[in-house]
This record gives structure tokens, C-alpha cells and sequence, in this order.
């Protein structure tokens, strides 16, 4: 079974959610937390962009495994630099790969010009003891010949790992597989891929970089990120449940609860449909589903929820039927003789839409005591 390098950048990515102010603190805390989950490699920040980076990178460095701190910076000295100063083993340099953007971000330059930057940077940072990953932005809006050119420039200045960085989110699954593809077939190095979800295709293109042979996925929690963000590292967990054929080094069954902890002390509000970590992911309103999941959980679940550290929910609403009223009694031991189903069944609703949301099964086990003079 393949294992597949969990690359995350809450820390960097997320700090750059439009509403997220992360301080040192959070930042510190937040890396506790990864590491704790088992993330391979965390991008601890930015030290030649922000003090608070270049302080908490050091921090880490000193106080965890170097080796699992990645510093993040440009293709030029001072930025390698700052990073070594760090103490941690690992930087992520990063290059834009695409006309598109060199024309801003590099006035005046070329292509050929950002080739040898990336050659002379990569063997500068390797001079310093850096462990090296080359981050080639906008490249899947690049033409396939440069990817492959500067995937081969970093290699031969030692680079162990390129990232195909979809930058604005654009990249339809053909796409993925063309970009690892002009990578592998110019050389021989690591492949990662660091995915944007502005098409929402964050996790999906994920999957089909690991089927296209890439060894490292970067992730954020809950996929917080500049605009709509990132691969969600929960999706990754759940994929990897799901389909079986890699692993990763993450402790499963804390990703749930690490994650609403993580998004919650910087103040990300969930959606409650957000897969994996919302709080719809593993709740069953219907009919069908309650009394199937009530007799095999498998029926209608793609997994168990305790594999990832979440929990199923029954709520009962205005869709509940007979029997699955009839099975969720006798799963709750609740006696109800001398009062029809039927009648319950059109009491409950009655109360459902008169409330206007759904009962929990401790709301549901006390409505019926009331209607059935029982006491709660």
C-alpha cells in the first residue's frame, strides 16, 4: 500500500482565509495540534513575510522533530536564508511557473530567467543543509514543456519534491494528470500537489494525484485558504478510508475532533453541511434511512463515523415513518402501550412542525414521555 505524505499549511494557507487573523499563539497551538494528529510535514510560515512566521518557524524548529517543520519562502537568498536561520531541516520554495503571472509578479522577466533563479536557489538553500521542495505556481495554467523544464532545474540542484501548485483553482482532473505526468517524464523526483477549491474540485483532483503517482497532498484543516481554500485534510482522511489503496501517517479516529478545535479557535464558522466536520455529515432524517441505519449502519453510511473520531446522529423530523418510529422505540427501551403509533407518529410531527427544526433523540426520548405521561 502506498503511503502518501500529508503536507499541511493551516498555518500559512489559513492565515490568508479572508476573516482569519491567526497570532502567534494560534499558530503554535494549531502546529501542536497537527503534529499531535500525525501530519507529516507542517508548513510553519513565512519568516522573510511576517515576524510572528519567522518566530513561530524557530519555535517549532526547536522544539519538535526539524525535520517535520517546513519553512516557506521565494527563490532568493534572504529568504532561504531566514529559513536556515530557523533551524528547521525543510523549505518550500516557491516560483511562478506560468506567463500569466510571471508578467506581475516578475516584471520584465522570463521564463528562462525564473529557470536558473530556481536552479541557483535550490542549490543555495542545499548549501545551507535545507531539504528542498520546489512549489510551481499557477502550474497547472502552464504550458506542459515548463513544467517539465523547471521540474528538471530543480532536480538537478537537488530538490527531493516539486508541487503542482493549481494556484486560482482551476484544474479539471485531465489536467492533474497531464501536470504529473510532464513532472515525472523530466524528472526524477518527488511529486506533490498543493490544490485550490475554487471549482470545488479541491479533494477530487487529490484523488486522482494519488492515482496519477504523486507522493505528497497538501491539506489545510477544515480546507480553510485564500479564497474558498484548500484541500481538506478530513477529506483526504475520509478518502483514504473509502478507498483503501494508500495511507497516510494521520491518527484517523482524532481527525474529526481535531479539526472543529482547530477551526474553532480561529473562529471559522463550519457549515453544517461541510463534509466529514459539519454537523449534517453523519445525521439521518428520513424515513428509510433512520430504520435502515437502526439494523446496519452500512446501508447508508460510507463508513463508521468513530473511524474518524465523529458520531452519528439520528434526528427525528416531520419525514419520520411508522417504522422507523416503531424501531427507535424499541432501540431507546421506550414502553408506549396504551398510546397508538399512529397517534404518536402524528403527535411527533405535529410537534416537529410547530418547533420548526428537528428533534435530537434526547429532545425526541422526552417528547415522548410527555405525550405518553411517563416521566422524563
Amino acid at each position: 500500500m502506498r503511503y502518501i505524505v500529508v503536507h499541511d499549511t493551516t498555518l500559512r494557507e489559513g492565515d490568508q482565509t479572508p476573516g482569519v487573523v491567526m497570532d502567534y499563539d494560534k499558530k503554535v497551538r494549531i502546529a501542536e495540534m497537527l503534529l499531535d494528529l500525525g501530519v507529516d510535514e507542517v508548513e510553519a510560515g513565512f519568516p522573510a513575510a511576517s515576524g510572528i512566521d519567522y518566530r513561530v518557524v524557530k519555535y517549532l524548529a526547536e522544539s519538535f522533530d526539524p525535520s517535520r517543520i517546513v519553512g516557506f519562502g521565494r527563490a532568493v537568498g534572504r529568504d532561504i536564508d531566514l529559513v536556515a536561520e530557523t533551524g528547521c531541516r525543510k523549505i518550500n520554495i516557491f516560483a511562478p511557473s506560468s506567463t500569466k503571472q510571471l508578467k506581475y509578479l516578475m516584471p520584465g522577466k522570463t521564463l528562462e530567467y525564473v529557470e536558473e533563479m530556481l536552479g541557483k536557489a535550490t542549490e543555495y538553500a542545499r548549501s545551507l543543509g535545507l531539504e528542498v521542495e520546489v512549489s510551481l505556481m499557477d502550474a497547472t495554467r502552464s504550458d506542459n514543456l515548463w513544467i517539465g523544464r523547471l521540474s528538471r532545474k530543480a532536480a538537478e540542484g537537488g530538490a527531493y519534491r516539486v508541487v503542482i501548485a493549481d494556484t486560482v483553482g482551476c484544474a479539471t482532473p485531465k489536467i492533474i494528470r497531464d501536470k504529473v505526468k510532464a513532472v515525472r517524464d523530466h524528472a526524477n523526483v518527488g511529486v506533490g500537489v498543493h490544490l485550490h477549491n475554487d471549482v470545488g474540485l479541491a479533494t477530487g483532483n487529490a484523488v486522482v494525484a494519488i492515482e496519477s503517482g504523486v507522493d505528497e497532498i497538501q491539506t489545510t484543516v477544515g480546507g480553510v485558504g485564500e479564497r474558498v481554500g484548500n484541500t481538506p485534510l478530513e477529506e483526504l482522511a475520509a478518502v483514504q478510508l473509502v478507498d483503501g489503496s494508500f495511507k497516510t501517517g494521520l491518527v484517523l479516529d482524532r481527525v474529526v475532533p481535531t479539526v472543529r478545535s482547530i477551526l474553532e479557535l480561529i473562529g471559522f464558522r463550519v457549515s453544517p453541511g461541510k463534509p466529514v466536520v459539519g454537523d449534517n455529515s453523519f445525521a439521518h432524517t428520513t424515513d428509510l434511512h433512520i430504520r435502515s441505519v437502526l439494523q446496519d449502519p452500512e446501508s447508508f453510511e460510507a463508513f463508521d463515523p468513530k473511524l474518524l473520531g465523529g458520531e452519528r446522529k439520528i434526528l427525528v423530523t416531520h419525514l419520520i415513518g411508522k417504522r422507523s418510529l416503531e424501531l427507535l422505540l424499541k432501540e431507546l427501551g421506550l414502553e408506549v402501550s396504551g398510546f397508538s403509533i399512529d397517534d404518536l407518529l402524528d403527535k411527533v410531527k405535529e410537534y416537529v412542525f410547530s418547533s420548526g427544526k428537528p428533534l435530537s433523540i434526547e429532545e425526541f426520548k422526552s417528547l415522548v414521555k410527555e405525550l405518553t405521561g411517563e416521566k422524563a
